[in-house]
C-alpha cells in the first residue's frame, strides 16, 4: 500500500496522523518478505524495522504524505512515533523533530518553532 494513496482514498475519515519511518533490507526482504516473522528483539536480522523519521523514506515521500493529509483536510496535530531499535529514545525523538519541522511548515503551518 502507498500511504499517500491510502490517505486520499480514506479522505475525510483521516483526522489524525502518526509519523514514523521504516527501513527495508532488500536481501532480507527477498528471504522473509514484508510479513517477516523474525523477532523485533533481533533487528539486525529483520527484513524491515521501524525507524526514526529520516532514516527510511525520502524527503519527497514524506512531503507527498503530508501533502495528502492536507488535501483531505487533516491539518491539525501530527504525532511522531519513536520505535527505532537503533537509536536511544531521546536521540530518536530529537532527530525526528529536527527532520520533520521544516517539512511540516513547508506543507502547511502545522507547527511553530518554540511551541
Amino acid at each position: 500500500m502507498g500511504p499517500p494513496s491510502v490517505v486520499r482514498a480514506l479522505g475525510p475519515a483521516v483526522y489524525h496522523a502518526h509519523l514514523k519511518d521504516v527501513e527495508t533490507r532488500d536481501r532480507e526482504l527477498a528471504i522473509a518478505g514484508v510479513l517477516d516473522p523474525r523477532p523485533f528483539t533481533d533487528p539486525q536480522s529483520r527484513a524491515w524495522n521501524l525507524r526514526t523519521i529520516g532514516h527510511g523514506h525520502s524527503a519527497a515521500f514524506r512531503s507527498s504524505f503530508l501533502g495528502s493529509l492536507r488535501e483531505v483536510g487533516c491539518d491539525d496535530v501530527v504525532s511522531i512515533e519513536n520505535e527505532d531499535p537503533f537509536l536511544p529514545e531521546e536521540t530518536g525523538a530529537i532527530e525526528a523533530a529536527d527532520c520533520i519541522i521544516d517539512l511540516l511548515n513547508a506543507n502547511q503551518p502545522f507547527l511553530k518553532r518554540g511551541s
